[in-house]
């Protein structure tokens, strides 16, 4: 499964991030998870991701903002950027193993809005 390295900042400075892959039955890193609500499907805000721009929903990109650290990265898996959201196939081969991918991480963060 993918991982989501949210690289540091604060502020306005834009949110930048890198994907990286993990072994679904032994991961080998800590990683947290982001358990919140996408509130639309479009897709109106946007990060750098591997030096691209990549699409978001606004609450995502808010909660990235307030959880990104100053000084050091953070390493979650958040389905919006973590599942290819036009693959069928692979969105439900992911959501099967959610369960097992939230049970092994270190902590999950919720994320109720502004």
């Amino acid at each position: 499964f993918r991982l989501v390295e949210v690289h540091p900042g604060t502020g306005a400075a834009p949110v930048e991030c890198s994907l990286s892959w993990e072994d679904s039955k032994h991961p080998q890193r800590s990683y947290y998870c982001l358990s919140y609500c996408w509130q639309t499907v479009e897709r109106t805000s946007s990060i750098l991701l591997d030096g691209c721009r990549f699409p978001v929903t606004k609450n995502l990109l808010c909660a990235l903002e307030n959880l990104r650290k100053p000084r050091k990265s953070l390493l979650i898996w958040i389905d919006q950027i973590c599942i290819d959201q036009d693959n069928d196939q692979e969105r439900g081969h992911q959501v099967s193993i959610m369960r097992l991918i939230f049970n092994q991480s270190h902590q999950v963060y919720i994320w109720l809005g502004e």
